[in-house]
């Protein structure tokens, strides 16, 4: 049982960014709001196979400038985002569980001993081939631009 739900500002959030990631030229494979009962708490996930071809530094700047550019407060802060490969284990956990988009809810879940609950906004796997490198590269000029833009 989760002891602290997802807020309504949290699950609008997070739909927000994914929207904005999205605009910028940056589409991860996968991004949910994930329950780690073992920590007791949310994490916003984002899960893209651009991590292992240009890694995690690079996208996070493009994020941080996204995020410092909304107006997200407290809702969702740099803390709550966490980057990850689809290769990790969470990720693989959920290939039989969550498919497309849309939101999607799942309450007291337990898949391969591993308890959660999520909010999932968009969930495929990764695709053969992509041009990683060069779409991290635009998205992250793009963000930089809009935060620039924003602070003037």
């Amino acid at each position: 049982m989760v002891t602290e739900p997802l807020s309504d500002a949290a699950i609008t959030a997070g739909s927000a960014l994914l929207q904005k990631l999205d605009d910028y030229g940056f589409t991860p494979e996968s991004a949910m709001w994930l329950y780690l009962h073992s920590l007791r708490e949310w994490r916003y996930m984002i899960a893209t196979e651009a991590v292992d071809i240009a890694g995690r530094k690079k996208i996070y700047a493009g994020i941080l400038d996204i995020l410092d550019a909304s107006d997200f407060g407290s809702v969702l802060t740099e803390a709550d985002i966490h980057l990850v490969s689809p290769s990790e284990v969470w990720y693989q956990y959920f290939r039989g569980v969550a498919r497309g988009t849309g939101l999607m809810h799942f309450n007291n879940c337990i898949v391969n001993g591993m308890q959660f609950d999520a909010v999932v906004y968009r969930f495929f796997d990764p695709p053969e081939q992509n041009q990683f490198i060069q779409q991290v590269d635009r998205f992250t000029k793009r963000a930089r631009k809009e935060l620039e833009k924003q602070t003037g």
